[in-house]
């Protein structure tokens, strides 16, 4: 069931929980939301308490109004359900604010599951323009969902139907607008040294160079940090092999006592 939370400038987040146990937070990715992790959240709720969450901006959560930032509105939820800690899970965009989160909010994670992620300050060769003042709102959709990014995904009919979903979902308000998202004073690649928590930086064999050079800088970078590299997947391993990646993700909690 999708419940809603009112932040203190008033802004709605929608969640959706599960589960009884240790928490797990889960961030979705770019143009995606908490649906993304519905063939996951039930395996990794076997055993655990899961909350998957919208960012703002994305799936039922409000749009951004004010300046925010992405993980001082996961505190606040963190808050507002009575959650001390809990193991935090994101990917691509989503573990980027899993990595912002651990080095902001040291003591409220217990764990860290950094997937496919992105990596403030990273030097992207990804070329990320949609030119997306030139296209409609569909054809950004379409050439989002045509990019190399995504490519291996595709493969697979259901997941590319998935994905499809996903995205025409999506309002595009990202695209359209300037988002008033605050970064951080200093790029959390240079603070990596910083987290504390016990760190799995999992990627698709699959992925673009690029994620697969920020899983290295991840496994490199943070004491302790293990690299899983996941065979026969790309970019979303929670919905191209969500299987092996709960069970990945389980042994590592276990392992770390979260």
């Amino acid at each position: 069931m999708i419940e809603r939370f009112t932040l203190p400038d008033g802004a709605c987040l929608a969640f959706e929980r599960s589960g009884r146990g240790p928490a797990t937070l889960l961030v979705h990715g770019f143009s995606l939301d908490l649906d993304m992790w519905r063939e996951m959240a039930p395996l990794l709720a076997a055993g655990r308490s899961v909350v998957a969450v919208d960012l703002r901006g994305f799936g039922r959560s409000d749009t951004p109004e004010l300046p925010y930032t992405h993980v001082a509105d996961l505190a606040a939820l963190m808050d507002g359900l009575a959650i001390e800690r809990a193991a935090i899970a994101g990917l691509s965009m989503g573990g980027g604010v899993a990595l912002d989160f651990a080095v902001a909010y040291p003591d409220r994670v217990s764990a860290l599951v950094a997937v496919d992620a992105t990596l403030d300050g990273f030097p992207w060769t990804i070329d990320w323009d949609l030119r997306v003042r030139e296209r409609t709102l569909d054809e950004i959709r379409r050439v989002w969902l045509a990019s190399d990014l995504l490519a291996w995904p595709q493969r697979d009919a259901s997941v590319a139907a998935w994905m499809a979903q996903q995205v025409s979902a999506y309002s595009g308000w990202h695209w359209r607008h300037r988002n008033p998202h605050l970064r951080p004073a200093v790029p959390t690649i240079g603070r990596l040294g910083e987290v504390r928590a016990p760190t799995l930086a999992m990627v698709g064999e699959h992925d673009l160079p690029d994620f697969r050079a920020i899983a290295e800088i991840l496994a490199r970078d943070i004491t302790g940090a293990r690299l899983e590299v996941l065979p026969g997947v790309g970019h979303l391993p929670p919905m191209e092999a969500p299987d092996l990646a709960a069970r990945v993700v389980l042994e590592f909690l276990r392992s770390v006592g979260a």
